[in-house]
């Protein structure tokens, strides 16, 4: 496996968890920015919807109006004139901000022929209100037939390309909430009662107005849009059962249900009962009056919609605000920690590491001035540098010992050749000295006397002499023995050595099979990470299966509402799988954050080991020089004791040579005189040597 560098690996790390961490927290910014940037596009929507919404109103009702005063005898009054001209500006000031608002909305590019065909129905409906205006100025039978039935048709279609786009904007931004996606399919459902029966308001104000009877095709127009004002209520009563529906919006069912469900439904059946025969119970302005109070409460029911969509998006908007603001937050959070975390891996970590390489490979090149940098921290790497300045401080002392070995070498060597100096003048001296010895022993036959006074004295000399050998004898001995001692002691500290070395090699191993375990663990953490990536990528698609549900039972009406409320429940369990399997994605990177630093640790603790070990080794190998050392000196002392034994045993034996001298020294007494005279020179010379050698 490619073994990299602290100095690559860990800086690579630290920038993996930092990058991670930081793509993280961007990716968490860019959906709330996501989900933010939808609430305001949905509170454009809703805004552009209830413009439409109030501009098809005022629509309607210049449609009723305008309808009942074409098919009426009289020109119209300046009251009504006014009163439509009043609905006409203020339904075309909400389509022109309409259409200017849709300009911004997102997709809406793509269905331009919308706006044109809206743009064409409304040119068409201004050249229709022309005719009828000019209509309207005159009396019945001075009216064109064709201009007075084409506008309600013209109207009806121009209503019909509005409530389109509105539907078809509605679809392409689909509220974030359920509960806003219930208010708006009941302002669908408020908005078909409303055209339905502004339908039915402009019809019969026409028919009441001429006094025409319903015939059987107005008939089943009227059945068809009474049928529909049914089912929207049905929708309406059950999306009203909901237990979320706002109250402002309860509140306001209440007038719909009484003024126009009730009160308005008893005048459309006395009407109707007669209407097969021309014959009504009230005038076109009564039915007008009256339909125009019971549509306005729906109509108000339809605002009260939005008004609480518009409140319930925006306040979306402002906690999708705060959560990006938080997002931005914590990005800028992460980004921090990820540039300090860089820094002290880069500064506190590395360079000291490396630092801390420098020194110990000058140090191991032999250089040991150099200085140990982090001795001063409280950390891992303080306690490495101090485990390096304990190496730099036995070097230091190695070679002071070494130092003072080689002083001593020296210093023995000094000994020897003044040893050996002092032995070459003490053999120059005694030779020369035996030479007179020699040349007088002819003499010494005449001097016998002189001899056997000598030999007794030499006799003395030689018992003293053998007294000290002996006792020098013992000295070395008890010199041996302790140098015995000092070696058994030096085995003792090599056994002790030997097995400190043996349990720091058992701690390697031991790190080795922990640092193993740490790594298996972390391993087993990223196999969760993958498990919980495919948990998330299926909530993912779980949400976007509910979104295109949504989509596609907003688009089927009534009878997808119950679907559209599963497929919300469905994508409320994706987003809790998502946001739980995250919560558990961020457990996991923490452990596996934690395990990298354990194997970090462990990994280090190994290493310091296996630098202990090394030491003990280098340890071990000095002592068991130390060794050698002293059994070479026992061995050396031991020789020197027997020596001195040897010694001793020749002066006995030159005491016993004295005596048998002495016998003989009555032959030569006549060179007694000059003998004792060189005897006395040679134990001077013998007296020389011997303070030599101590001096040595």
């Amino acid at each position: 496996m490619l073994r990299l560098p602290i100095r690559i690996v860990l800086p690579a790390a630290i920038g993996g968890l930092a990058l991670l961490s930081v793509s993280m927290s961007g990716r968490d910014a860019w959906e709330a920015y996501g989900h933010y940037a939808h609430s305001r596009a949905y509170l454009d929507v809703n805004r552009i919807s209830a413009l439409l919404l109030n501009a098809a109103g005022d629509l309607a009702q210049e449609r009723g109006v305008t309808n009942g005063s074409l098919h009426a005898a009289a020109p119209i009054t300046v009251q009504k004139r006014d009163q439509i001209a009043a609905l006409r500006q203020t339904a075309t000031r909400a389509l022109s901000e309409a259409m200017e608002k849709l300009k911004g909305i997102p997709g809406m590019r793509e269905r331009a022929d919308l706006l044109t065909a809206l743009q064409n129905s409304m040119a068409e409906y201004e050249n229709v209100r022309r005719n009828a205006d000019l209509a309207l100025s005159q009396p019945a039978n001075g009216r064109d037939a064709a201009v007075r039935d084409a506008f309600f048709q013209n109207v009806t279609t121009f209503i019909a390309v509005v409530q389109d786009l509105r539907m078809l904007l509605e679809a392409l931004v689909l509220p974030a909430a359920p509960e806003t996606l219930q208010l708006v399919q009941f302002r669908h459902q408020a908005f078909e009662i409303s055209e339905f029966a502004g339908q039915e308001r402009g019809l019969m104000g026409g028919l009441i107005a001429s006094g025409a009877a319903l015939d059987a095709e107005r008939a089943r127009f009227l059945a068809h849009g009474r049928g529909r004002i049914e089912a929207a209520w049905s929708a309406m009563k059950a999306l009203r059962a909901q237990p979320n529906m706002p109250q402002e919006v309860l509140r306001a069912i209440d007038p719909v249900e009484a003024a126009y469900f009730r009160d308005f439904d008893a005048t459309r059946r006395a009407v109707l009962e007669g209407a097969a025969e021309g014959s009504y119970p009230i005038s076109a302005d009564e039915w007008i009056g009256r339909a125009t109070a019971g549509i306005n409460t729906i109509l108000a029911l339809s605002r009260a919609v939005s008004t609480e969509v518009e409140a319930a998006v925006a306040a979306a908007a402002s906690s999708r605000l705060i959560a990006l603001s938080t997002s931005l937050a914590l990005l800028l959070v992460s980004t921090g920690v990820a540039a300090a975390a860089a820094w002290l891996v880069l500064v506190r970590i590395v360079a000291s590491l490396s630092a801390m390489t420098t020194a110990m490979g000058r140090l191991a090149a032999g250089d040991n001035t150099v200085d140990v940098p982090g001795t001063d921290r409280t950390d891992e790497v303080g306690a490495m540098a101090e485990a390096v300045l304990v190496f730099k401080r036995n070097a230091i002392e190695r070679l002071r010992l070494e130092a003072e070995q080689a002083e001593q070498r020296e210093a023995r060597e000094r000994r020897l050749r003044t040893q050996e100096q002092l032995i070459a003048r003490f053999e120059a001296s005694v030779a020369t000295t035996l030479k007179t010895v020699a040349s007088a022993a002819t003499e010494l036959d005449g001097t016998a006397k002189s001899m056997s006074s000598i030999a007794a004295e030499a006799s003395r000399q030689a018992s003293a002499s053998a007294a000290a050998a002996e006792q020098t004898s013992a000295n070395v001995q008890t010199v041996a023995s302790a140098a015995e001692e000092m070696s058994a002691s030096i085995r003792e500290i090599a056994q002790q050595v030997a097995r400190s070395n043996s349990i720091a090699g058992q701690a390697v191993r031991e790190t080795e099979r922990t640092d193993e375990t740490v790594r298996g663990l972390s391993a087993a953490a990223s196999q969760i990470g993958d498990v919980i990536k495919l948990i998330q990528d299926i909530a993912a698609k779980t949400n976007l299966l509910a979104l295109n549900a949504t989509i596609e039972a907003a688009r089927a009406g009534e009878a997808g509402k119950g679907f559209a409320v599963v497929a919300s429940e469905v994508k409320a369990l994706a987003n809790q799988t998502a946001r739980a399997t995250e919560e558990i994605g961020q457990q996991i990177a923490a452990m596996q954050e934690v395990s990298s630093e354990a194997v970090t640790a462990i990994q280090a603790i190994g290493r310091t080991i296996t630098s202990i070990n090394d030491a003990a080794s280098a340890i071990a190998a000095a002592v068991e020089e130390q060794h050698a050392t002293t059994d070479e000196i026992s061995r050396n002392v031991q020789q020197a004791a027997a020596g001195t034994r040897e010694v001793s045993t020749n002066i006995v034996q030159a005491t016993q040579s004295a005596a048998e001298t002495g016998a003989a020294a009555q032959q030569v007494m006549g060179a007694a005189a000059e003998l004792s005279r060189q005897s006395e020179g040679l134990r001077a010379d013998v007296e020389r040597f011997l303070d030599g050698i101590r001096a040595a």
